[in-house]
């Protein structure tokens, strides 16, 4: 069953990450946003309605879900998602990638324009390794409220410690000699994951705070979970605004400025220095 969930859930991200590139967005980085949000509330809906169903099931037959079992279903759902996240994101572009070797190298009339898009690596999937992360993240951080003191529990967080740095070396690997560079016009996608952020924090603290409270009273772990979320979420807009890139508006021209600047805009642009060398008649600010 557990597998089960970790296979639906990358057929989610794959079904949302084709809708959202279907939508019609006019920036990149609006369209990974939307795709973030939308991704991490449906694994992490995905991973926890067994649970939900087990406790509806439960309350009916005036049995209960004890902690115990709710921490073994989360933590089989947290390998279980390692694996396939890890098995997916390399076996299929593997696959894509040799298949169209093959067909170019059997294909006699495929010209270069038709065997080029096939041929060239895709871009690296940040949005959806900002996805897989939080997902594991929270998953993680549910256990720990739900008994920090289990062997699954140590067993998950030293998991996604080992995973994490497993994902920092193969992803600055990829990202620098195998996926093909993409860029971003702003840095919307960061500012989205640090809001999406609030839900993996507001659940782990749920773990200090429910022990303040009476514990037959059924709204307390809701009511920490929905105050913790308050606060960060007013901590995380402050941390922005005050972190937000401010420039001083000035009378001195463009040339001035870039005259003294060790950089601007034509001396990084590969276009502009190219030109400079071949065509150096025509004349644009100092280079």
């Amino acid at each position: 069953v557990a597998a089960s969930a970790a296979i639906g859930n990358r057929l989610l991200v794959a079904a949302l990450k084709k809708a959202s590139a279907l939508s019609g967005f006019l920036q990149r980085v609006n369209e990974d946003s939307v795709f973030a949000v939308c991704a991490y509330f449906a694994c992490v809906v995905n991973s926890v309605v067994p649970l939900v169903i087990a406790l509806l099931v439960a309350s009916t037959d005036r049995v209960t879900v004890t902690g115990s079992l709710a921490v073994n279903w989360l933590f089989q759902v947290l390998w279980m998602s390692m694996v396939t996240t890890e098995l997916c994101g390399n076996l299929v572009p593997s696959w894509r990638y040799w298949s169209a070797y093959f067909w170019v190298r059997q294909s006699r009339y495929v010209s270069v324009r038709e065997a080029e898009p096939l041929m060239t690596a895709p871009e690296f999937p940040i949005a959806t390794r900002y996805v897989d992360l939080l997902h594991l993240l929270t998953l993680v951080c549910a256990m720990i409220a739900i008994d920090n003191a289990s062997l699954e529990s140590i067993c998950a967080q030293c998991l996604l410690l080992f995973y994490c740095v497993y994902i920092y070396f193969f992803d600055k690997y990829a990202f620098l000699r195998i996926n093909r560079q993409s860029y971003y016009t702003s840095p919307k996608l960061d500012s989205t994951v640090h809001y999406l952020c609030v839900v993996p924090l507001s659940t782990l603290f749920i773990f200090p705070l429910k022990g303040l409270l009476i514990q037959s009273m059924l709204w307390a772990n809701a009511a920490i979970f929905a105050g913790n979320a308050v606060l960060f979420l007013v901590v995380v807009r402050i941390c922005q605004k005050c972190c937000e890139p401010r420039r001083e508006l000035s009378d001195i021209p463009y040339v001035e400025v870039a005259s003294l600047m060790p950089y601007n805009f034509f001396n990084t642009n590969p276009v502009h220095v190219l030109r400079t060398l071949h065509f150096p008649s025509i004349v644009v600010p100092p280079i």
